[in-house]
């Protein structure tokens, strides 16, 4: 079953933040006692989050947790 949209849109942000951070899937697995296959099922969109399961992540990778939810300002208009 493929994640929600909502889901999908985490799930790239918490991607390009590990990449971002040079975190390995193996390391981030162990690190936050996720397994491996279940956190890159979550990470490509292919399924939705526990919530405790992002906050495991957003903790390891040192990133606001309301920063994987919020959406972007929009620019404004000069």
């Amino acid at each position: 079953m493929a994640a929600s949209a909502a889901s999908a849109t985490v799930a790239r942000r918490m991607e390009a933040a590990r990449l971002s951070a040079g975190v390995a899937l193996l390391p981030l697995a162990k690190a936050t006692g996720i397994p491996r296959t279940t956190l890159r099922r979550h990470l490509a969109g292919l399924s939705d989050f526990k919530v405790s399961n992002v906050m495991k992540i957003a903790e390891h990778l040192n990133i606001p947790f309301a920063v994987l939810f919020s959406e972007p300002a929009a620019p404004v208009a000069a």
